[in-house]
């Protein structure tokens, strides 16, 4: 599956969007998605898989596996991370 917000695309094996009267829950299996601007990449994500729960009390998300890709800013520097996880929770809960 492909995602397009802003002529960056986000490709998947899945992408779900689940709503209903109190939040909208997403996930992603095996994403990768590049920041660009312009044809120069500002930051990539590879292979990871996640989750987030958008509810009027906050935000809870979480991103696994994540392999990061960082600026192009030429060969005589890089920026790379591997099995890179992440949780955000907003709710308080």
């Amino acid at each position: 599956a492909t995602l397009t917000v802003l002529s960056n695309v986000a490709s998947a094996n899945t992408f779900t969007i689940e709503s209903n009267e109190t939040n909208t829950v997403m996930t992603g299996e095996n994403v990768s998605v590049a920041i660009n601007a312009g044809q120069t990449r500002i930051v990539g994500i590879t292979n990871a898989d996640f989750y987030v729960d958008i509810a009027e009390n906050g935000i809870r998300g979480q991103l696994d596996n994540a392999s990061l890709l960082g600026p192009e800013l030429g060969s005589s520097f890089t920026v790379t991370g591997s099995d890179i996880s992440a949780t955000v929770n907003t709710t308080g809960e």
